[in-house]
């Protein structure tokens, strides 16, 4: 958790004076996404207590679910630090993929009871976490995808907008992509590829099932081929290829959006460092190690009320 600790650092100073003879409340992070969310216990100092790695937390996809998820990894994050008896003491921010309205993320919240909770979308914890406290600009491309920047305290995003009708680039775009191609391979309107035929394996040959399969698919059921289309890619597969230039095409176009002409940027997520290859060499040399997770960004999140570091 070294993003935390480079947030943390240098107000530890303030945090003593201010909480002089006080029991530090603990903080709780939670990053959550389409293929899983992760939970943190920290103290104002920076040590984090434990952690703990939950199931699908997509607060539009199942909101049920995620809810759950996310309570099952609070519980054994706690658990492992010992600190199940000061969680009604805690402040916590949750950074959750779906959390677009404020009807949602108020169900989330009036599911827990902590001193303090914030529900946000993941844009601001990925961002924070990726960037410790430096200007750039973040695309993070998981089950789906955040594209964003900070600059002099302001933030600004594009894109993202849900699997349904955006997040290109995203691990389930990449596998909804895929198995467009390999049923296009199948009728013969394209040619086919290793990557193709090794789709159509997977479902017996039968096209029809792709279909049913995709009738009822959630987006993290989608993301389960993007790691195929990115060992093809590997491999110079052509579709494989062809499938990573796209969604960095989109990536480049999301880049330019965000002013993002210089400066540095981050590639994060279970796909985005992929793309890295198919952006233009120019880009690519303005690629940066991200400084820390989304979990270190919604920890940070979580205690800046706290320490008067402000987002």
């Amino acid at each position: 958790m070294l993003g935390f600790l480079h947030f943390q650092s240098c107000n530890r100073y303030c945090i003593g004076i201010f909480m002089q003879g006080q029991t530090l409340p603990l903080l709780i992070g939670v990053d959550g996404g389409g293929t899983g969310c992760r939970a943190a216990i920290a103290q104002m100092d920076g040590a984090v207590l434990g952690m703990s790695d939950g199931g699908p937390a997509n607060v539009t996809s199942n909101p049920v679910q995620a809810i759950e998820n996310i309570r099952a990894a609070i519980g054994s994050a706690a658990e492992a630090a010992g600190m199940a008896a000061r969680l009604g003491r805690a402040h916590a921010y949750l950074g959750l993929a779906g959390a677009q309205s404020k009807a949602q993320r108020a169900q989330v919240a009036s599911a827990f009871d902590f001193a303090r909770i914030e529900v946000a979308e993941d844009i601001s914890s990925t961002v924070h976490g990726a960037l410790g406290g430096r200007d750039g600009i973040v695309i993070s491309a998981g089950t789906g995808t955040i594209a964003a920047s900070l600059i002099g305290g302001v933030m600004r995003n594009v894109s993202g907008w849900g699997f349904h009708v955006s997040d290109q680039a995203s691990g389930a775009w990449l596998g909804r992509a895929a198995l467009e191609r390999a049923l296009e391979a199948y009728d013969g309107l394209r040619a086919h590829s290793d990557l193709t035929r090794a789709l159509l394996l997977q479902f017996e040959d039968e096209p029809n099932a792709i279909a049913r399969f995709a009738s009822s698919a959630e987006p993290v059921d989608f993301a389960g081929f993007a790691p195929l289309v990115l060992a093809a890619a590997e491999a110079k597969d052509a579709v494989g290829r062809a499938l990573m230039e796209r969604g960095a095409d989109h990536i480049c176009r999301a880049i330019g959006a965000l002013g993002g002409l210089e400066g540095s940027v981050c590639l994060t997520g279970g796909v985005g460092p992929s793309y890295a290859p198919f952006l233009p060499v120019a880009m690519q040399k303005r690629i940066v190690a991200a400084k820390g997770t989304a979990l270190d960004g919604a920890l940070f999140l979580a205690g800046r009320g706290l320490t008067g570091v402000t987002a």
